[in-house]
Order: C-alpha cells, then sequence, then structure tokens
C-alpha cells in the first residue's frame, strides 16, 4: 500500500448546502435554534398583508481533497519535466514544481487550488 504524501484541496465550481449543525446553534436552554447569520432570510407576502419570514441555510464552496502518494510527490518535484519548461524547469525549487502540477489538476477539474500540504 502507498503512503499518503501530499494532501491537495481544490475549490470547484458550485457551491453545497451547510448542514443542519452548522447552520444553527446550541441556546442556553440546550435547544438547536437557528444562526441568522448562516440563513438567507426571505419575506414572503400572502393573503391579505400578511407576511411570512423563510430562512434557508447559506451554502459554502464545493471541495474537494485529492491524496497524492509518495510516489507522484518524487514525481511531480523530480526533473521529469513538461515539454513547454524545458529549459527552465531544473531550476525551478521542489515547491514551485509541485505546485505547477497541482495547479494543472485543478484545472482539469476546473477549480483552483486551495492548499497544499506535504506530510512528513
Amino acid at each position: 500500500m502507498s503512503n499518503i504524501k501530499v494532501n491537495l484541496s481544490i475549490l470547484l465550481q458550485g457551491s453545497t448546502m451547510l448542514s443542519v449543525e452548522e447552520s444553527t446553534r446550541i441556546a442556553k436552554d440546550g435547544e438547536r435554534v437557528i444562526d441568522t447569520h448562516k440563513h438567507e432570510k426571505l419575506e414572503i407576502t400572502v393573503g391579505k398583508g400578511q407576511t411570512v419570514k423563510v430562512f434557508t441555510r447559506k451554502c459554502k464552496p464545493a471541495k474537494q481533497i485529492i491524496h497524492l502518494t509518495e510516489e507522484a510527490y518524487e514525481y511531480m518535484t523530480g526533473d521529469n519535466f513538461p515539454y513547454q519548461y524545458k529549459g527552465v524547469w531544473k531550476a525551478l525549487k521542489p515547491n514551485e514544481k509541485l505546485r505547477w502540477h497541482c495547479n494543472r489538476i485543478a484545472e482539469s477539474l476546473g477549480g483552483t487550488v486551495d492548499s497544499i500540504m506535504v506530510l512528513d
């Protein structure tokens, strides 16, 4: 089994709704209540001037986490270079090479790199 060396976090297009636990808080009496900062408020007029307040949970960006193995890390930081960077590839630092590869992975998924964590 391969060991995980890098955690790559990618922000994707779209969003996911906050869970009930994330969008509520515990009141002093122990009851779960709506956290108004994590909800959108809509006021709808119905009937003869009656307004109804509706709260919907907000959304957070969609995120994908990819675990890269030690072999992938060695390849990405090694001297194997992409054709278009033949002249400058060897001058790059290992973290710059890794960032370049991670950006390509994120682009292929239609997202952007949120974080890269190299594990020891």
